[in-house]
């Protein structure tokens, strides 16, 4: 009976250390998604005092002191709804990585999944045309 429980116990504590040992290496895998995640919530960051910077430049060429003023109060609300929106981004990117799991994104391009001919009539793509789009 007591070597029953031993073997018992012996395997409950092998089976954890494996369970465990997987789950260390699953961490220790690199997580695609979060940090490329990461790197473009950096990026909409910089974006964000990028054009803050830039906008305060323009206030200061503004003639008088109400309008600078003005200016640099619209400049300063621009800058938090900017962050805001980047956390609500990267909330949702951290969303999908959840549901994605740890892996990058690289699908496979298989040539044959293409057409050799455009041919639709509501877009329809000429060679040499050029479309500019002005903002």
């Amino acid at each position: 009976m007591r070597g029953k429980i031993y073997i018992t116990l012996l395997t409950t504590v092998l089976m954890a250390g494996i369970i465990i040992s997987s789950a260390v290496a699953e961490q220790q895998k690199p997580n695609f998604c979060a940090n490329t995640s990461d790197d473009a919530f950096t990026s909409c960051r910089f974006g964000v005092h990028d054009d803050y910077y830039l906008a305060l430049g323009k206030c200061r060429n503004l003639p008088t002191v109400s309008e600078r003023k003005a200016c640099r109060q619209q400049t300063l609300e621009d800058k938090q709804s900017g962050f805001e929106e980047c956390r609500d981004q990267f909330a949702a990117r951290q969303e999908i990585c959840r549901t994605l799991g740890r892996d990058g994104y690289n699908p496979v391009i298989d040539p044959a999944n293409f057409v050799t001919t455009i041919d639709n009539p509501y877009f329809p793509l000429t060679p040499g045309t050029t479309l500019l789009l002005r903002m």
